[in-house]
């Protein structure tokens, strides 16, 4: 058992993308890995993206900032909109997605970084092929979606992608999936995070299984980058996210105080850096765990 659980981690690890420049420099910027994990949370940096940094100009189409506490027992997520206005490391003021494709992982990371004051441990660079490939090997998703998502692109101005899905409970699978994700043409980017962050509740169900593994496995090893090495520390990672109940996720995005066109003339949103600052608080310290503290004092 132990022999076949090592060969599927070496597996899963073993992405060329792994061994990439991209990989070294985004790795020159983290913070040291802790020796155990329950010394201190785990910062992780999870990018969607449409390539894994093998070429210049891809976009970020996703930020999410996870928090894993294995001591407290809960996950965190702070999610990033993508049209958020901020000062890029060696790039200047733009919009936070412009950090990917500006710079890979490597000024993705310093972006988020300096924009929480948090150390980052562990990244890793989900291509839309695995998001995919999960969503279809985990047999689709069922949502229950709240209207109608359409484009065919037969207005003027930007094309995007182009979906039709009919509102209602439903199986939701592949390139639907990807696109319900990924849709904001007449909502907010906030109305996005929160989609994103339903459909992953309902995919990590649908994948709470041994076979669910698998899936995890494959797509990891064909369509994901990331700096960890270790075998048994994937393992961990998997077993604490797919066994961890819903109400011990907590979920947050980055708050917005106003929007406006930059000097492109291009639509950005903007952000309160002491909002920013209790939003990160949050994140840092869920809501339930501040109950369980009060609760152990007057214990």
């Amino acid at each position: 058992g132990a022999l076949f659980a090592t060969e599927y981690g070496n597996y899963a690890l073993s992405n060329p993308g792994n061994d990439s420049l991209d990989t070294k420099q985004a790795t020159q910027v983290l913070a040291p890995e802790p020796k155990n994990l329950p010394d201190k949370p785990i910062n992780v940096l999870v990018l969607g993206t449409d390539d894994r940094g093998s070429k210049s100009g891809g976009r970020s189409d996703t930020l999410i900032l996870l928090r894993l506490d294995f001591k407290r027992s809960f996950i965190s997520q702070l999610s990033f909109p993508r049209d958020l206005q901020v000062n890029i490391p060696g790039h200047g003021t733009d919009k936070i997605n412009a950090a990917y494709s500006s710079g890979g992982t490597k000024r993705a990371i310093e972006t988020v970084k300096q924009l929480t004051g948090e150390d980052i441990q562990y990244f890793f660079n989900v291509d839309f092929n695995a998001f995919r490939r999960l969503v279809n090997d985990a047999g689709g998703v069922f949502l229950d979606v709240d209207r109608h998502y359409f484009n065919d692109n037969s207005g003027s101005g930007e094309n995007f992608e182009q979906l039709d899905i009919l509102p209602g409970y439903q199986l939701v699978k592949g390139a639907d999936a990807l696109d319900y994700v990924r849709y904001r043409h007449f909502d907010s980017d906030y109305a996005r995070i929160a989609r994103q962050q339903l459909f992953l509740a309902e995919l990590k169900r649908s994948t709470r299984s041994a076979r669910g593994l698998d899936n995890i496995v494959d797509a990891v090893h064909s369509d994901v980058t990331t700096n960890l090495r270790s075998v048994s520390r994937l393992r961990k990672f998997l077993q604490f996210g797919l066994s961890i109940e819903k109400d011990r996720i907590a979920r947050f995005s980055v708050p917005v105080s106003g929007d406006g066109t930059n000097s492109r003339g291009a639509y950005v949103s903007f952000y309160d850096d002491a909002k920013l600052a209790q939003m990160v608080d949050s994140w840092k310290n869920p809501s339930f765990t501040e109950v369980e503290a009060t609760a152990a004092k007057s214990d």
